[in-house]
């Protein structure tokens, strides 16, 4: 399915942006956010608080400071089985996964922001990668416009384009 959904992504680990989509982890952690891990396997949606973030692979919990914030000002949840069509295509993971969505999974542990695909998403929490049915898909209710902030010499440099991508 064709997902045409428009959002953010900024690198800036330490600050947090605004309207990035949120969750909330029944512990210490308490307010997490969605962000993208950059990672040795891919773009891995994951959850995120200033200056860390924590993202689901091969059965673990892995850290790291090499992130993007997921902005989307105009997001919603949207709680189904199937992927809508404004559903957010962040993450890619270069083994057999392809691309990932950016998802909320609704577990014991709490609403915390995580990876899907299908009918499954992914979250970590407590050293552990789990997964579960019990999700909602983080959409766009605005128009396809993907804009990417990178920096150029200490300045942010803002690439924009319009596009669909399609779920592997």
């Amino acid at each position: 399915m064709a997902s045409s959904a428009s959002y953010t992504l900024i690198n800036s680990p330490a600050n947090l942006p605004a309207s990035v989509p949120q969750g909330f982890q029944k512990d210490a952690t308490g307010t997490v956010y969605a962000a993208v891990a950059h990672t040795q396997w891919g773009d891995i949606p994951c959850k995120a608080v200033p200056g860390n973030a924590w993202f689901p692979y091969c059965e673990k919990e892995h850290r790291t400071n090499n992130f993007s914030w997921l902005v989307v000002p105009h997001s919603s949840l949207v709680r189904q089985g199937s992927q809508p069509q404004n559903a957010i295509p962040c993450g890619n993971q270069r083994d057999k996964a392809g691309t990932l969505y950016a998802v909320i999974a609704h577990t014991p542990h709490g609403d915390i922001p995580g990876k899907g695909k299908g009918s499954t998403a992914w979250y970590c929490h407590g050293g552990k990668e789990f997964f579960t049915q019990e999700f909602s898909w983080i959409v766009s209710n605005k128009p396809a416009s993907i804009v990417t902030l990178r920096s150029h010499h200490g300045k942010y440099v803002v690439a924009e384009s319009n596009h669909s991508v399609n779920a592997n």
